[in-house]
């Protein structure tokens, strides 16, 4: 669990910074605007097995399967916690929750009264501020207004000169919360306009190349509303309901707009002492219109998807505060691969009120996207040959059959740990079947998508929490993972290179210290081993490189908080990742420091 108090002490200033305080996280800038995050592997722009929810709505992209985390730039003054689950969670979530889920949920209304103004200058982070009012309406409703908006330098790139990666993104919202008389309701909404910059080689499908210089855009809005009321017999019941509206422009590639409606509802019950239940359905409605281009063509050019699911989960007291087993499935019926089960068994062994031991066997699958379905898209060339990839309308989904070990103990009053333990064995995976064409004009080298990859990852996670005194508080993650996949004929597929693009090795320690009752000062350092990186027509080799951010923080009365902050200290700069599916200019991340002010009224 990363706390509200966490995020403003690490010194980040986006959601993908934040997450490197989760042990088992992967995350890697692949620019100033631009982020792979992933837990568990497979790491990429688009890392397509981890399930991001916002108060619950799902912010994942079924056009390439994954979250684009340019457009999603929340306040982080908002985020009051961020759950980080490490491993399947289809049984509750659905698919494409297969290596993980990270669920965000924001502030009340009801917690937000007052006004706060942030925001603050720097070298990397030009500008950057947040805008946030609350009071309340009645005894049992309040009202929160906010906006935010900021300007990104950009980096550099690998020759030493200035990238293409500024951005500039404006949002603002609002949230109502009231409380019931037996239980809660929220109403909120937002609207976005975001323009993060690239510079890609753009293909054609007819064999022409540039090198355009251009910006990404994306704006949109959502309204999502949310009922929960606990009844005379003790059920709660919660009702949850959004749309969503998205228009998006990718540099190179298209254009996308889309529209979403999601409804779901949940029931908790207690069956006498030894059952806990909850079930719930689920309906998601979402069209999209997607013009041809140059580049890509998809077909159709417009298609409605809808996904209708139920789950059920059991947690069953074996044993009073001893033994518990959790069972549960969701079912769930997509577009693209059909009738989907994803079941999950976990059982839970406390032999003393410091120790936790569990183990978990699961299943979970990743659909195929749209663009893995219906797409035709240039990627470059190859000499004289267009490279093309292909989509494939016969996709099936991605699957992986997951153990789950843990064992979380407190060692004191002032010190505790979590180690954690996988096993995960994936089947159908995705695979680019090559496929050249030499008579057609200009000839092709086609890259059709199919499921032809099994592949074992394992690894080991361990954090440990230790409350050195009143005023000082270390956290330290350690990940190892590794990525073994079933070889495959390189004169029919395309190269692997996935298991050298996660890193093997991470390593984080916050120091968290109150040097004096106004003065604090926190210390972030991180480790990262090597990746090797391949897009379809280039390989990178990245060194491993290790980060420093530091901050300081001044509170001359409780209600106005000045902070410098220092970020990459180690180094000018370093290079993280590059993104491997769209050819874009690669470039490396700048030591950064910026001043920043917060008041609270």
């Amino acid at each position: 669990m990363i706390t509200a108090d966490d995020i403003r002490r690490s010194g980040a200033t986006s959601l993908p910074e934040v997450l490197r305080l989760a042990p088992g996280v992967q995350v890697s800038a692949i620019s100033n605007n631009k982020w792979s995050v992933t837990i568990r592997g497979f790491s990429g722009r688009f890392s397509n097995k981890l399930l991001v929810l916002v108060d619950g709505r799902s912010i994942y992209s079924p056009l390439f399967s994954g979250v684009q985390w340019e457009y999603n730039d929340l306040p982080l003054e908002n985020v009051e916690r961020i759950e980080v689950i490490r491993g399947p969670g289809g049984s509750l979530w659905g698919a494409n929750a297969v290596n993980g889920v990270i669920n965000i949920t924001t502030r009340s209304a009801h917690d937000t009264q007052g006004g706060l103004l942030s925001g603050g200058l720097g070298t990397e982070q030009r500008a950057f501020g947040t805008a946030r009012y609350g009071w309340a309406l009645d005894d049992q409703s309040s009202l929160q207004l906010y906006a935010k908006a900021k300007d990104v330098d950009p980096s550099r790139t690998l020759a030493g000169a200035t990238g293409p990666d500024d951005w500039q993104s404006q949002l603002g919202g609002f949230r109502m919360d009231r409380t019931l008389e037996s239980g809660h309701f929220m109403l909120q909404g937002s609207l976005y306009d975001s323009r993060p910059g690239d510079e890609v080689t753009a293909t054609t499908l007819t064999g022409t190349t540039q090198l355009l210089r251009t910006g990404n855009a994306a704006s949109g809005g959502h309204l999502l509303a949310r009922w929960e009321h606990t009844d005379a017999n003790g059920k709660l019941h919660a009702l949850q309901g959004y749309l969503e509206h998205s228009a998006l422009e990718v540099s190179g590639a298209g254009k996308e707009d889309r529209d979403t409606l999601n409804l779901e509802y949940q029931q908790q019950l207690r069956l006498g002492e030894s059952h806990e239940i909850v079930w719930g359905l689920g309906y998601l409605l979402s069209r999209d219109v997607i013009p041809a281009t140059a580049t890509t063509v998809f077909t159709p050019a417009s298609r409605t998807i809808d996904l209708p699911s139920v789950f059920v989960q059991d947690e069953i007291t074996l044993v009073p505060e001893r033994w518990f087993l959790t069972l549960g499935s969701r079912f769930e019926h997509n577009d693209f691969s059909g009738f989907e089960i994803q079941p999950n068994l976990r059982l839970l062994f406390t032999p003393d009120r410091n120790d936790s031991l569990w183990a978990a066997v699961s299943r979970a699958v990743r659909t195929p996207s749209r663009g893995e379905a219906d797409s035709l898209a240039a990627l470059g060339m190859q000499g004289p040959l267009v490279v093309r990839a292909v989509g494939n309308p016969e996709m099936d989904a991605e699957k992986l059959a997951a153990l789950d070990l843990g064992w979380r103990r407190q060692w004191s009053p002032k010190v505790s740990s979590d180690l954690a333990g996988f096993f995960y064995r994936y089947n159908d995976l995705r695979a680019s079947l090559l496929s050249p064409n030499f008579f057609v004009l200009p000839p092709t080298l086609d890259l059709l998508t199919t499921n032809a990859i099994e592949a074992d990852v394992f690894g080991l996670e361990l954090s440990v929490d230790w409350r050195v005194r009143a005023d000082w508080h270390l956290q330290a993650h350690y990940a190892w993972i590794k990525l073994d996949p079933d070889a495959l004929d390189p004169t029919r597929y395309l190269p692997l290179n996935f298991p050298d693009e996660t890193p093997t090795q991470q390593f984080s320690l916050l120091s968290s210290l109150d040097l004096t009752a106004k003065l604090r000062w926190d210390v972030w350092l991180r480790h990262t081993s090597k990746l090797k990186v391949s897009g379809i027509t280039r390989s990178y080799d990245i060194p491993a490189y290790t980060a420093l951010d530091m901050g300081l923080a001044w509170k001359p009365v409780d209600s106005l908080e000045i902070s410098l902050v220092g970020q990459n200290l180690l180094d000018p700069s370093h290079m993280e990742f590059i993104d491997q599916q769209i050819p874009a200019t690669p470039v490396e991340i700048e030591r950064g420091v910026y001043l920043k002010l917060a008041w609270m009224f």
